[in-house]
C-alpha cells in the first residue's frame, strides 16, 4: 500500500474504534476485514441480512462524514 493509502486506512480503523460500539465494530470487521458476505455475518451473529445491511450503511456513512470534515 501507498503511505497514503495506510494513512487513510489508520484513520478509518481509529474513527471505527471512537465513533462505533463494539458491536457494530464487530460486524464491521466480520464483513470488510474477514471477506464475509452480509448473509455469512448475519448467520454468524444471529442477526438477520437486513439488520446487517443496515449496521453497514450507517457506519459507512458515519466514515464517511467524519473523513470529509477533517
Amino acid at each position: 500500500l501507498h503511505h497514503s493509502k495506510k494513512r487513510h486506512v489508520f484513520l478509518q480503523k481509529q474513527l471505527l474504534k471512537e465513533k462505533l460500539n463494539p458491536y457494530d465494530r464487530s460486524v464491521l470487521e466480520l464483513y470488510f476485514e474477514g471477506n464475509r458476505s452480509m448473509e455469512e455475518v448475519a448467520q454468524l451473529t444471529g442477526r438477520s441480512k437486513a439488520t446487517i445491511s443496515r449496521i453497514v450503511t450507517r457506519t459507512r456513512a458515519i466514515l464517511k462524514s467524519d473523513l470529509i470534515s477533517d
